[in-house]
């Protein structure tokens, strides 16, 4: 059998028994680029981190505020008057997300307008004012369309929880003042 040689890649300098390693020759100006640009990308890179990550962006709440869509009518009937009605202007808030928004950081909502809650459950409610600049009057509707709780004035920006005290399938959000200035009440229904 007979054995092949291995290459060996080892050197022996001169007299010297040290043996060192092998390397190809290296362009001095290649090395210098490659460092250049590893230095050049860990300095790219390092900046888009630290914008990205460590400074405080501050978010633009104004450019995606919705304006008021139409998306229906709604009108209160009184119970004590049948002739008496009144109709407004409705934007429909059904999904999880469009619920959760609500009157979010919207600074003005007509007189003849408001944003109707279709809630999932019929059971007692509960809102906030959170980031919401109008005050409201918030009216909690039962499942057979009747006002079951009347919060009236609400505080703007406040966190503390607005209760419907009764189970609600529907909450409506109208401008402060208008169940007053337009008599509406407990027990009166609504059509939508």
């Amino acid at each position: 059998m007979t054995s092949k040689k291995k290459k060996n890649y080892k050197k022996y300098k001169g007299s010297n028994t040290k043996k060192t390693s092998y390397s190809p020759k290296q362009d001095p100006k290649q090395s210098k680029l490659a460092l250049f640009i590893l230095i050049a990308l860990l300095c790219f890179g390092g900046a888009y981190v630290y914008q990205s990550f460590f400074t405080s962006k501050k978010i633009d709440t104004t450019s995606n505020i919705p304006s008021f869509r139409k998306d229906s009518e709604l009108t209160f009937k009184s119970k004590n008057n049948s002739n008496q009605s009144i109709k407004i202007d409705i934007e429909i808030a059904k999904t999880e997300a469009t619920i959760t928004q609500g009157l979010m950081y919207r600074k003005q909502m007509e007189t003849n307008q408001g944003m109707l809650f279709l809630m999932p459950y019929n059971k007692p409610q509960n809102f906030w004012m959170k980031n919401t600049y109008i005050p409201l009057d918030i009216l909690f509707i039962s499942k057979d369309k009747k006002i079951v709780t009347i919060q009236k004035n609400t505080t703007p920006l406040s966190e503390e929880g607005i209760p419907s005290y009764s189970p609600a399938q529907y909450v409506l959000e109208v401008n402060a003042g208008f169940c007053d200035k337009n008599g509406i009440k407990e027990g009166d229904s609504v059509l939508f």
